[in-house]
């Protein structure tokens, strides 16, 4: 982002990126509560910042960890023994629809995992030293986004399974592929796009100035 801020906390509209986000979340009637995980060096600041911007609401910040998926343990160790269903979401992703987080959380409901995905646009080539070694084909490629939906107890274990298997991946759906469980996917809009460079952050302004972000 070329940014001296962490992404999530970049301002969007006089409001970090984080707050947008965590509306989506606090606002869906079937969400009972959030555990955000922050730097362990910010951890007080943004904790007081959150608790500020939504006193009403339960909001349970954390420490995470060096990598992503240590953050998220961090964030299931934060959670109470009797959740049911645990979505995990980018900080960073603050159009996330109602809808879809609905279709998730029953989908997850139904097969134990579900995760949203939109089918790839663009032609991809895989590439070798800088060239072009094939054209790869797209019917069956798609993106990933979250959140990713889980059974809460199923989740929980295979983190704790690949920490013990010294085992770390790119997101939570590809522990349960690597120990063989099954992942629903729901399609959704490309709306729920990921801030991670200065023209996404246009993009989202440009959203929420018009008022079509929901």
């Amino acid at each position: 982002m070329n940014h001296k801020e962490k992404k999530q906390f970049i301002q969007l509209q006089g409001r970090p990126v984080l707050f947008w986000t965590l509306d989506r979340f606090v606002q869906h009637p079937a969400i009972t509560r959030c555990v955000v995980t922050l730097p362990p060096d910010e951890l007080e600041q943004m904790n007081n910042r959150i608790q500020a911007e939504y006193p009403d609401s339960a909001i349970l910040c954390v420490a995470g960890g060096k990598q992503r998926q240590d953050s998220v343990l961090c964030g299931l160790d934060a959670c109470d023994p009797a959740t049911d269903i645990v979505l995990v979401h980018d900080g960073v992703r603050p159009f996330v629809s109602e809808d879809t987080i609905t279709r998730l959380i029953e989908a997850a409901r139904e097969a134990g995992a579900a995760i949203p995905v939109c089918p790839v646009k663009n032609t991809i080539k895989h590439l070798e030293n800088g060239w072009v070694a094939e054209t790869v084909p797209r019917k069956n490629l798609v993106e990933v986004y979250t959140p990713q939906v889980f059974s809460y107890d199923l989740l929980y274990r295979l983190h704790k399974q690949a920490l013990k298997d010294h085992r770390y991946f790119t997101d939570d759906a590809a522990i349960l592929e690597y120990y063989r469980k099954p992942i629903i996917t729901i399609e959704t809009s490309d709306r729920n796009l990921k801030i991670t460079r200065p023209f996404d952050l246009e993009i989202a302004a440009i959203l929420l100035e018009k008022g079509s972000y929901k």
